[in-house]
């Protein structure tokens, strides 16, 4: 049969090492029967050769913005080999700027989540001041619970071999003897004959240390047993059809290290129709080969912990529920959240975090078996899946295990920490026979444990799930309440209790949702706290309240203060001043109309940088109060050292003022304080007349509640001053 064999001019030329060919074999023209050119052999094994390959994994942590690359990264840039963690802007410093716009575009793209992966060329300076072509490949990794990408992996490969052909062919033989070094490639010259062995270049690196005097051992003993068969079958088929051939296989050195070999076939010589001599040419591909190991971990598996990831867990889960289905028993998906973990992180910091969510992920193993899946799906969140239950009741040992398992400390390092764990239970098919429904129904059922006072376990109730559902609705549409607008304030009036006068507004924020209608904040503010939406909405609420003051002032009502409530989430982001001089500035209200309501576990935490921002802003002329005073603890004590201007009276104590003796007493020892220190004093919750009529008793200076008025919108407060009478007989 015919060979499709090279010309000599597209195959360069390697010299053999091997005994010369005996004489009868063929050249490799199609010309069978001629003997083959030295050179013609030694064009072959340089055209294997350019085979050669570099690649350097990388990965990008989008919430830090922080780039780690491996250490092929510096020997690409002719630095000393080492891992290396960088930023965008440094990396982006060694871009060609010819380059920069799309390499800025497509990182831009991935992170906007609007393409899954990448790839792109572009020159990177080397530290000896040259360039190096790059082409760079990536895709998505990890995503929050919005879909939002956060962690995205790749890898670098040195192209600059292969550029520099398509632009000057006449620098082939340089590339080659790059290529050969950094590639780490060699070429056998196997006599089909007589087998006798040539090598291209002195396979030290292939054998591992040896003496260079004597022979080397037999090549094939090196194989592992299960890849021998392959690379033999490669050899036989490459000779039988005349067409190349390629295959992986492993290689132990000498000295014990585990190499991954590419090895490529090529007949070159005949001698009557058949073969008499073939090219080998093997690539160390160990670097590429843990490169991809490198990515497909990535892909399936948590890096802190080692356990699957969603994205493994999700594969397994669907199994596993087919095969629940087909031979009809359960598959149970357990939720496991740890309570308080946030405390410890900050705290103890995330070192001693991390060594935690290592060590419960361990503990975690130790209590399923070996068929059990358990995987972290966040910060510390743990999914377990236990497939192949007779029945629901089966689940229960593994509960008793973990139960037992959190009572005990876990080793985060040098120290021994408690902590425990919220679980919650769905069961398929019952609670859903898909992913996303089991983790739904297990996260509610989690939930539930939490509201139960954590540190237990409840199974999926359906009958729960209106209000569970509607906390993951409120949830999910918070951030895209804030860029729809749907927020609005409404305005409950403070009077005064001896004139009668308003002499002021409390700004209370409530959700427009297009779906469920006006919703308090009591039902969505606890869960923007909890996910720290409660920063921008806190902005949005005195920028508002300051712009909604202005005009009332601008209208004549000079008289006015309006009272914003501030988060303790606000002040922890430390650009408190700089918002509110903003939103004073902007509004053009004065310092003086602005009323800034503190609770007191806000002055309790971080007090001195708390204390700080509160003088600044007096200083300008802010005023400050003190909510829900007397329901906390060390208030006393920081009354004098804060200043502020006036403290208001919690509705706990106002409810059953004219009945309960003690309420009595504890509002007239307040105010009485209050006087003592020179500050005001306002309740709020008054809903009757007996309530005022106590209050105005005491000298109680102000008040709220719906004896007055309740909450209005801006239009309704306005009307209200007008009409306002003074106080009520």
């Amino acid at each position: 049969m015919a060979h499709a064999n090279p010309r000599p001019e597209e195959f360069p030329t390697v010299k053999s090492r091997s005994t010369p060919a005996p004489a009868g074999t063929a050249q490799i023209d199609g010309a069978r029967n001629r003997k083959p050119a030295a050179a013609d052999i030694a064009a072959q094994r340089l055209q294997i050769a350019l085979e050669g390959a570099q690649i350097s994994v990388w990965e990008t942590d989008l919430r830090t913005n922080e780039i780690w690359l491996d250490a092929a990264w510096a020997r690409f840039l002719g630095e000393t080999p080492g891992e290396t963690r960088t930023n965008a802007a440094q990396l982006l410093g060694l871009v060609h700027p010819d380059d920069r716009a799309h390499v800025v575009a497509a990182a831009v793209a991935i992170q906007k989540g609007e393409i899954e992966n990448y790839a792109e060329e572009h020159r990177v300076r080397t530290a000896q001041g040259g360039w190096r072509w790059i082409l760079s490949r990536g895709r998505v990794i990890e995503r929050d619970i919005g879909g939002r990408p956060l962690c995205v992996s790749g890898t670098n490969t040195d192209i600059t071999e292969r550029k520099q052909a398509d632009e000057n062919h006449r620098v082939q033989t340089e590339r080659m003897r790059v290529g050969q070094s950094a590639a780490r490639l060699i070429v056998m010259d196997w006599n089909v004959l007589n087998n006798e062995i040539g090598w291209s270049d002195s396979p030290e690196w292939l054998r591992g240390p040896l003496p260079r005097v004597g022979t080397y051992p037999p090549f094939i003993r090196q194989i592992p047993a299960d890849d021998v068969a392959r690379f033999f079958a490669a050899r036989a088929k490459a000779l039988e059809t005349g067409m190349d051939q390629s295959i992986e296989f492993r290689f132990i050195r000498t000295d014990g290290q585990l190499l991954w070999i590419r090895s490529h076939y090529r007949v070159c010589a005949y001698a009557h129709d058949k073969p008499t001599r073939m090219l080998i040419a093997l690539h160390d591909i160990t670097d590429y080969k843990r490169a991809q190991e490198r990515i497909d971990f990535l892909a399936h598996q948590d890096t802190l912990t080692a356990l699957p990831n969603r994205v493994l867990f999700q594969d397994r889960m669907k199994q596993a529920a087919a095969r629940a289905l087909r031979e009809r028993t359960k598959v149970a998906m357990l939720y496991l959240d740890l309570d308080n973990f946030k405390t410890i992180n900050d705290c103890l910091g995330h070192a001693v975090g991390d060594g935690l969510l290592r060590a419960v992920a361990t503990a975690l193993l130790a209590c399923v078996r070996e068929s059990d899946t358990v995987s972290r799906h966040g910060s510390d969140e743990f999914v377990i899946m236990l497939p192949g239950l007779a029945d629901a009741d089966a689940v229960m040992p593994v509960l008793e295990k973990l139960t037992e398992r959190f009572k005990l400390p876990f080793n985060a390092g040098s120290q021994a920490l408690a902590i425990s764990a919220s679980i919650g239970v769905a069961v398929c098919p019952e609670d859903g026979v898909d992913f996303e429904s089991l983790l739904k129904n297990a996260d509610m059922a989690m939930h539930q444990a939490k509201e139960s006072g954590k540190n237990t376990y409840r199974f999926h109730d359906g009958n729960l799930n209106v209000e569970a559902i509607e906390h993951l609705t409120l949830r999910n549409g918070l951030r895209a309440a804030i860029e729809r607008r749907e927020f609005v304030l409404h305005y409950q009036p403070q009077v005064d209790l001896t004139s009668g006068a308003v002499t002021g507004a409390e700004a209370l924020v409530r959700w427009n949702h297009p779906r469920l209608g006006t919703i308090a904040p009591g039902r969505f503010v606890p869960i923007a706290e909890e996910t720290g939406l409660i920063v921008p909405i806190g902005e949005w609420v005195l920028r508002e309240a300051c712009r909604q003051l202005a005009a009332w002032r601008k209208a004549g009502m000079r008289e006015l203060v309006v009272t914003v409530n501030l988060s303790a989430a606000q002040f922890r982001r430390g650009d408190l001043e700089q918002i509110v001089v903003r939103a004073l500035h902007d509004s053009g209200l004065e310092p003086a109309g602005l009323e800034l309501e503190l609770t007191e576990s806000v002055l309790i935490r971080d007090a001195e940088a708390t204390l700080a921002t509160v003088r600044r802003l007096r200083a300008l002329g802010v005023k400050f109060s003190i909510d829900d005073f007397g329901t906390g603890y060390s208030s006393l004590s920081y009354l004098k050292r804060f200043a502020v201007d006036k403290l208001k009276i919690d509705k706990s104590f106002i409810d059953d003022l004219a009945s309960d003796r003690e309420d009595a007493a504890i509002v007239r020892a307040v105010i009485q304080m209050a006087n003592g220190l020179g500050l005001r004093t306002i309740a709020e919750g008054v809903e009757d007349e007996s309530q005022m009529r106590h209050l105005l008793l005491n000298n109680c200076d102000a008040a709220q509640g719906y004896y007055f008025a309740p909450p209005l919108t801006a239009a309704a407060f306005a009307d209200y001053v007008v009409l306002a009478s003074p106080l009520r007989n």
